[in-house]
This record gives structure tokens, C-alpha cells and sequence, in this order.
């Protein structure tokens, strides 16, 4: 969060996660900043370790002195940290131009690497996408919700099973012949191969938007698997009686 909509001398924060499914990350020693200054991470609510899959948000030292907006959206079960510097890098996080946030371990290597771009509005952080994936421009966008998602799942990170059916319905087609001519498509959003899927049609007569038994259209369509990116499509046309 470079470009909060309240205070930048407050409000700016950084967020860390833990991809391991194992290995709990000591952050002792850790620093963050720019490409001019890194400051030494510090605890706030416990300690400086990372827990496997957990997330640790880095608030401003200022945050704490000031209102707490943030303090109903993190998480109970995130790390907050803070760091041992009044600003983050050299004179806080910049939202006039692009800045490079570097994170470095104890032995002062760099763990991770990212610069920003600053097409934000002021409120909405930089978030990245799959965690799991490099630091590219192509794996990082706009936050979605205002003040960002500080120690939880990122607003634009899809979820693991996440399949969506996409329906086109050709009205000239039923004005013509009176049926309905549908266009069905299923995609695949989520990070996981969805399996073992199926969609029922219903004809909603009674308008109260749920598939009741004497309102089932005689289809099904089931697929084994799709992975994560695919789609399966089919057409089919319905005679509708009125």
C-alpha cells in the first residue's frame, strides 16, 4: 500500500506470506525498503516467526499512534510486524513514481524483489495474483477493494476450485422457431483441476429461482476434469411451451 487514501506517513504497509507447506520462516534479522534503505523488521503482536502459509503485515511505525483502519480487516491469525525506521525505505513508499521493494534475509540476500507501478487510486494497494508465482508485472494488478486485504487472501488471487458458467441465450432464434438456442460454456477460473462436473437446466415457471423437480429439462452435461485456464463449451437448443 503506497498510495493510501488517508496519511502516507501512517498508512503505507507491506505484506509478507509464507508459501511453505512446512517450514516456519524466522524473520529475525529480515529488513525491508527501497532500493536506498532497508529497515530491520520488528514484532508487534508476538514474535518473528512465519508459520507455514501465513501472512505477516508490515505496518508503519506511525500506524499505531494514530487511528486503527486497518485493525478490522486483518486478520486475528496474521504476524503484524512493524520496522525499526519511521518510514519505509528512504522517505516511505513513493506514489510518484515507480519504487522497488526489496526484502532481505539475515545473511543480507534478497529473498524477493518487486517494483510497482502507480497507476493505483489512492486506497488501493498492489496486489499480486498467484503467490506462488515470480514477481512479473503480468502477476500483479490493482487491488479490488478499498484499503486492500492487509494480512489475508489477496482480492484478486483466484480461489483453489473456482469454475464458471459463462450462458448465451439466441432470442432471434426463439422468436423464429420457438425454442431457445443456448450457448453454454464452462471455465475453469480457480488454481486446481475442477473434476467430475455437471450443469442441470431448468425451465423457472414459477419465477422463484430455484430448480424445483417438475421444472427439470431433460439434459445433462458432465465433464471429467478441466484444468485451471480451460474451458469446455456446448450448444443445444430447448423448445419452450408457453
Amino acid at each position: 500500500m503506497f498510495n493510501p487514501k488517508e496519511s502516507e506517513y501512517y498508512y503505507e504497509f507491506i505484506e509478507l506470506f509464507n508459501p511453505s507447506d512446512t517450514h516456519t520462516i524466522d524473520l529475525t534479522g529480515w529488513m525491508i525498503g527501497d532500493e536506498n534503505e532497508q529497515d530491520h523488521l520488528s514484532a508487534v503482536s508476538s514474535d518473528l516467526l512465519l508459520s507455514p502459509q501465513q501472512f505477516a503485515i508490515i505496518l508503519d511505525p506511525g500506524y499505531f499512534e494514530h487511528e486503527a483502519i486497518y485493525d478490522n480487516i486483518i486478520p486475528s491469525e496474521a504476524v503484524i510486524l512493524s520496522i525499526d525506521d519511521a518510514s519505509f525505505g528512504s522517505g516511505g513508499l513513493s506514489n510518484s513514481r515507480p519504487e522497488t521493494v526489496i526484502l532481505l534475509n539475515a545473511a543480507g540476500d534478497t529473498i524477493s524483489a518487486y517494483t510497482y507501478s502507480i497507476d493505483n487510486e489512492a486506497g488501493y494497494s498492489d496486489e499480486k495474483i498467484i503467490l506462488s508465482k515470480p514477481n512479473s508485472s503480468d502477476n500483479w494488478t490493482n487491488a479490488t477493494v478499498f484499503h486492500g486485504t492487509p494480512g489475508g487472501r489477496n482480492s484478486v488471487t483466484p480461489t483453489a476450485y473456482d469454475v464458471a458458467i459463462l450462458l448465451q441465450a439466441d432470442s432471434l432464434f426463439y422468436r423464429q422457431n420457438g425454442t431457445i438456442k443456448l450457448s453454454l460454456i464452462l471455465r475453469n477460473i480457480g488454481t486446481k483441476t475442477a473434476t467430475n462436473l455437471s450443469i442441470d437446466l431448468f425451465d423457472d415457471q414459477n419465477f422463484n429461482e430455484i430448480g424445483d423437480f417438475n421444472e427439470e429439462i431433460s439434459f445433462l452435461w458432465e465433464t471429467a476434469q478441466l484444468e485451471p485456464g480451460d474451458s469446455a463449451s456446448q450448444n443445444i437448443s430447448i423448445p419452450i411451451q408457453r
